[in-house]
């Protein structure tokens, strides 16, 4: 199994956590933002049917950061 098919579970188990965590105001708002995030691309992936890195926001970001 490689680095990016473990990180896949991980980052989810990791939104899902901080998201509850958050509604059960044990975490502040900005970590619910990185659990909404991280969703976002999880739905837009299963919609499309592609990896995010190739979508347009991605080549986006890779050129501003």
């Amino acid at each position: 199994m490689s680095l990016q098919e473990l990180a896949k579970p991980l980052g989810d188990v990791t939104a899902a956590t901080v998201a509850v965590s958050t509604l059960l105001k044990l975490l502040p708002p900005i970590a619910a933002l990185f659990a909404i995030i991280w969703y976002s691309v999880g739905l837009y992936e299963k919609i499309t049917g592609r990896p995010f890195s190739e979508s347009a926001l991605a080549r986006l970001l890779r050129r501003i950061g």
